[in-house]
């Protein structure tokens, strides 16, 4: 027996933020939306699918994001690409430097 991947991430927005998010991860990430199951329209949830995984983002408030290193890194086949992407939406960067071989950015 093993665990053989990640099913789906659940992350957090504020509520109310409905618009932002589809934004962000619709528009700007380019993430395709994914129709909730029948079984859980009742929640309030957008999911996304990115690649063969799936990002569910919930709304909830008092949840003081700034203070936490929860996070999702991405796996991008052209960064300079991306980098450019999100500058021109008013995203900024920091620089990780190499991890595991790979150029780590912080937006």
């Amino acid at each position: 027996m093993m665990v053989l991947g990640f099913h789906h991430i659940q992350i957090t927005a504020p509520k109310g933020s409905h618009e932002r998010v589809r934004d962000f991860y619709g528009q700007i990430l380019q993430l395709t939306e994914s129709p909730l199951p029948q079984s859980m329209r009742d929640k309030d949830l957008i999911w996304f699918w990115a690649g063969p995984w799936l990002l569910h983002v919930g709304f909830e408030d008092d949840v003081e994001r700034l203070r936490t290193a929860a996070h999702i890194a991405y796996h991008v086949t052209d960064c300079a690409h991306w980098r450019k992407r999100l500058a021109e939406h008013g995203f900024t960067f920091r620089e990780l430097g190499h991890m595991t071989g790979d150029r780590k950015s912080v937006v």
